[in-house]
């Protein structure tokens, strides 16, 4: 057994590893391209959430 219970939710042949790629893209839907390419995304080993950022800085009055 796994010391990592959600391990098979990860990769199939790991034990849980995770990370965070931030994209700097003209659009949601440019990111979401990239991230259906990953191989291992295609592959079926991994899957992905893509959300949006936005910077918070003077510009926004650091979203205040």
């Amino acid at each position: 057994s796994s010391i990592f219970p959600s391990a098979s939710k990860c990769f199939r042949f790991s034990t849980c590893l995770a990370g965070m790629v931030i994209f700097k893209t003209q659009s949601y839907e440019e990111a979401e391209a990239l991230c259906k390419l990953e191989p291992l995304v295609v592959e079926g080993y991994a899957t992905y959430t893509l959300a949006s950022l936005q910077v918070a800085d003077r510009n926004n009055d650091y979203l205040l």
